[in-house]
């Protein structure tokens, strides 16, 4: 297997957050298969600073660089040309994705800041949930109330973030 990043096949192994993932021993840039990014991000063994997932965070809607839209990857699987994304369509991460998903790449730290995102966010949610959750427990607004309309999308947020959450 090549780095998709500088040619070599000097990959390492290394366990983290309970998955085997390949480290390039060359750039540090990380190798995962399908699948092992969810695994990754829902085990939460490795905590960072707030003001590391403030960094991170700062970098959301930032789109994809130029560089890195001319940065084109190969799969070191199959050799076909990654596509960059920005995780989560906002979050400033782009990693390299497989077409034939074999799995992504992400560069030096980037993995890291995929986590850190992850966790600031969820954390957002559960604020959220308990603002919603208060708004619900008020009595129903009148139709005529402007207000209504905003009471039904909380309400329906509420009842999705329920069923995401359970």
């Amino acid at each position: 297997m090549k780095c998709p990043e500088c040619k070599t096949a000097a990959f390492t192994t290394k366990e983290y957050e309970m998955e085997h993932i390949d480290i390039c021993s060359s750039c540090s840039g990380v190798w995962l298969d399908e699948g092992e990014i969810q695994s990754i991000i829902s085990n939460k063994v490795t905590t960072f600073s707030e003001d590391e997932v403030r960094k991170t965070v700062s970098a959301a809607f930032s789109g994809i660089p130029l560089q890195e839209r001319e940065s084109i990857k190969e799969c070191p699987k199959c050799h076909v040309n990654m596509k960059p994304i920005n995780y989560t369509i906002d979050s400033g991460v782009i990693i390299d994705k497989c077409p034939k998903n074999h799995g992504i790449w992400l560069n030096k730290h980037e993995l890291e800041k995929v986590q850190q995102y992850r966790d600031y966010w969820q954390e957002k949610g559960f604020e959220n949930k308990e603002k919603l959750t208060k708004l619900i427990s008020t009595p129903t607004p009148s139709e005529e109330d402007s207000s209504s309309l905003l009471f039904g999308l909380a309400v329906s947020a509420a009842q999705l973030w329920e069923k995401i959450t359970k």
